[in-house]
């Protein structure tokens, strides 16, 4: 028997299945970043507030997100904020530096929130801090929502162990 047609079959299926397999992986990191921004977005909206209502420009209240530590090596939402500042750094205008980090994160909220933030730098409002303090109270109500959720959804994976565990402790 000739194992060639086998090992070229093989070599074939791995070959076609290979590049599929990167590519869910690319969409899974894709996923896992996209989960972490939304994450941090309440985070996003309070500190800008904060740096805001401290009588910071838009630009250096970036510049002040990127440049905060949080023990230890960066984390996304920072490495975001130093990656609008670069681009600030380069030339590119504010506005659109803000406007790359809205269409970069491929979540609504961020694309609504920074719209926010260039229609107050074109058209100008008196009424910023009032409206971000409004997103933060919305963020961090839609944070306790999706950790809620979450929680029920590890109370209900829990539940398949716990059973299995109690069959034992039965069976002793």
């Amino acid at each position: 028997m000739n194992p060639a047609p086998l090992l070229a079959a093989v070599v074939l299926l791995i070959g076609l299945f290979l590049p599929l397999r990167k590519q869910e992986a690319q969409i899974r990191q894709k996923k896992q970043y996209r989960e972490c921004l939304l994450r941090e977005y309440p985070r996003l909206v309070s500190q800008l507030t904060l740096y805001l209502g401290a009588g910071m420009s838009l630009p250096q209240a970036f510049s002040c997100m990127a440049d905060t530590e949080r023990k230890g090596s960066q984390d996304i939402l920072q490495k975001e904020c130093a990656l609008v500042v670069r681009e600030m750094d380069r030339g590119i205008p504010a506005g659109e530096a803000i406007q790359r980090l809205g269409d970069r994160s491929g979540l609504w909220e961020y694309r609504a929130f920074c719209g926010m933030l260039l229609q107050n730098r074109q058209k100008g409002n008196d009424k910023l801090l009032t409206m971000l303090q409004n997103e933060a109270e919305k963020a961090f109500a839609e944070r306790q929502r999706r950790a809620r959720i979450t929680g029920n959804e590890a109370g209900t994976k829990l539940l398949m162990p716990m059973a299995m565990m109690l069959v034992v402790v039965l069976m002793i």
